[in-house]
């Protein structure tokens, strides 16, 4: 196993180096010149590579720890986050949404028992000032958290959502 690996490893190695040495003698022949820029070149990939793959690799395990913290106290949390929003909205939309008699689908990451989806049905009616019809669905992709859907309308209010906004801020984080 180990000197497939190490054979596999020597192709990889010699690869990048026949590519450099590719690169020197092309622009040497064409040019005249002689660049020895593509070293910088290539480290400069290999480091955006790297933080390209170690922010999907701190996002990926804060999502398997928080996977692990799903229960009664933070889909309250999350359904509590979810009235602020649709709150937060402009009252114009709010009615808009309503009153197109469309129904609204609340997606969770765990099935929630009738008595949570009364509690939600009534919790989201009142922000809407009004009592639109809601479906239940169940996502576990979203690790944990309660999004809306409606006709033209998405609260995303999930750990998915957070971590793909944490993993955009990593990918424009201009301190690297």
């Amino acid at each position: 196993m180990l000197f497939w690996q190490i054979l596999i490893d020597g192709f990889a190695i010699s690869s990048l180096y026949a590519l450099g040495a590719t690169g020197f003698t092309l622009i040497f022949g064409v040019t005249g010149v002689l660049n020895l820029s593509h070293g910088a070149i290539m480290v400069a990939a290999a480091v955006a590579a790297w933080a390209e793959r170690s922010s999907r690799l701190a996002v990926d395990i804060a999502g398997r720890l928080a996977a692990r913290l799903d229960g009664a106290a933070v889909r309250a949390a999350f359904l509590e986050w979810l009235i602020r929003e649709i709150r937060a909205l402009p009252s114009a939309v709010r009615q808009a949404e309503v009153a197109s008699g469309a129904p609204f689908e609340a997606i969770s990451a765990t099935a929630l028992d009738p008595a949570d989806q009364e509690r939600c049905r009534a919790l989201i009616g009142e922000a809407f000032g009004a009592q639109p019809q809601i479906a239940f669905r169940t996502d576990p992709g979203l690790i944990a958290g309660l999004e809306l859907h409606g006709p033209h309308l998405v609260v995303s209010n999930s750990w998915r959502a957070d971590l793909a906004r944490i993993l955009a801020d990593l990918a424009h984080d201009d301190r690297r």
